[in-house]
């Protein structure tokens, strides 16, 4: 279970650099990415479950950087078709 939980931990943290990335390389300005790694640790904090099984934070973690990929996908498309 711990191996899930470090894959799932590491698939967040890099859908979270893809995304600074794709903020960052249309401006090459800080104004915008920077806000992105506090705001994903505030959602972290705020949303996540407590009181949860470690499978079922490993489960949170996987749904999580899912979703991280996915807008991180959207936003790529996104700055290379402008």
């Amino acid at each position: 279970m711990l191996a899930a939980f470090h894959l799932a931990f590491t698939a967040r943290v890099a859908a979270l650099r893809v995304l600074i990335v794709c903020v960052y390389e249309p401006t090459a300005g800080l104004l915008l990415p920077m806000p992105i790694p506090a705001s994903s640790t505030g959602f972290l904090v705020l949303l996540a479950p407590t009181g949860v099984s470690p499978a079922q934070e490993t489960l949170w973690y996987a749904a999580y950087a899912a979703a991280l990929w996915s807008v991180a996908l959207v936003v790529s498309r996104a700055t290379r078709a402008t």
